[in-house]
């Protein structure tokens, strides 16, 4: 296995890194986040000037470079910098989902505007009754002479209350869990009888409940091929369950570094706390959750890139070693730091709560580990 980045990977990380230190201190993000739009639409076209979402696309799809390893190397940084623009709502989530069920057609007209960051996209994928069955849709799409008439409901969706246009997987064909009869619809934001419900979750991310009322759609809303889109919004959410992998990596690794710089410069007793064998082995054990967490996640950014972007299996073990190293590192730091890690005015807090939304986003460590199993017993019936 190679992972060698390639000089445009490299000048893409030091371009993102200098662009989190010189611009993205956290006094300005929490500022950010008690906004009106909890981003800022500056960094957002900022990034599109340095090339990050022209990296997460391949270039026959107007992008320059489409690999898992791309959007590992990016996601990585925006951990690390606790980056709350909606990069993995909009541009890997959406963006992927427009590659794997457009024509070709399609894609041309839709994918430059979420390249250049002209427009923000939300997808609608999960429902109340569902939990993380992407196969579960009950919304249904009713044929009108024209058009559809769309009615139901999508939960979680990500910066659904922020933008310009929403995805949504609705019901053509078939019972409310089988695999057949799902497609896909573009939504303008606005459109008569469309509800979304805004709110915030733990780590202050935007996500939104959208409740769809007969909202009336033209037959060209309709995206993809009709009632057989469930094996691309699986592969596209399988992508952006890789990337919130390696954002958590970023996060994780950041905080081991936090951890490891508090102990070494507070003291207790008058000695500092990295001194006491106890504290030793506990960041000892956060390290090597973390590397376990990573290799984890390497592997599976390899086995995605060797075979056309299909690895469930390998990324259902990432998320799955991601998710309890997640869990491990947060909670240790922030009791290593004590009663500040718990204040608002220190980042640890915030890293805290970005991995434990990461822990349950796009499925819960339960949830990846049923799902390994299952897939491996498939493999082992084919074999």
């Amino acid at each position: 296995m190679n992972f060698t980045p390639s000089q445009m990977q490299l000048e893409l990380k030091e371009s993102i890194t200098r662009f989190i230190d010189s611009e993205y201190d956290q006094v300005e993000r929490r500022n950010m986040l008690a906004s009106a739009e909890g981003f800022s639409n500056v960094h957002w076209q900022r990034m599109a000037e340095l090339g990050c979402f022209k990296a997460l696309f391949k270039a026959t799809d107007g992008g320059n470079g489409g690999t898992a390893l791309d959007t590992m190397m990016l996601m990585e940084e925006i951990g690390k910098g606790l980056v709350i623009e909606p990069i993995l709502a909009s541009q890997i989530l959406s963006g992927r989902l427009i590659v794997e069920t457009c024509s070709e057609s399609a894609k041309a007209k839709l994918l430059p505007q979420i390249i250049s960051g002209a427009l923000t996209y939300a997808s609608g994928l999960y429902e109340p009754l569902g939990r993380y069955d992407l196969s579960y849709v009950s919304t249904r799409a009713y044929p009108r002479r024209t058009g559809f008439s769309l009615t139901g409901r999508k939960n979680f969706v990500l910066n659904g209350g922020d933008a310009d246009k929403i995805l949504i997987s609705a019901r053509t064909g078939g019972a409310e869990n089988s695999k057949g009869g799902i497609s896909l619809f573009l939504l303008d934001s606005d459109l008569e009888g469309l509800s979304i419900h805004r709110y915030k979750n733990i780590d202050s991310h935007a996500a939104a409940e959208v409740i769809l009322d007969g909202v009336f759609v033209e037959r060209s809303a309709n995206i993809g091929e009709l009632g057989q889109v469930l094996p691309g919004i699986e592969a596209a959410v399988d992508a952006a369950t890789l990337a919130l992998c390696a954002e958590a990596i970023g996060a994780m690794g950041e905080l081991n570094r936090k951890t490891l710089e508090h102990c070494k410069t507070r003291k207790q007793f008058g000695v500092s706390l990295s001194s006491f064998q106890s504290l030793q082995h506990r960041m000892a054990d956060m390290l090597i959750e973390y590397e376990q967490a990573k290799s984890s996640m390497m592997y599976a950014v390899v086995m995605s890139d060797e075979n056309h972007g299909i690895a469930p299996k390998e990324i259902s073990a990432a998320k799955y070693r991601v998710g309890i190293a997640a869990r491990k590192i947060a909670q240790e730091a922030i009791q290593l730091h004590g009663a500040s890690g718990v204040t608002d005015e220190l980042d640890i807090s915030h890293y805290f709560k970005r991995l434990t939304t990461i822990e349950v986003q796009f499925g819960n460590n339960d949830f990846h580990l049923n799902r390994f199993i299952e897939l491996s017993r498939e493999e082992e019936d084919i074999n």
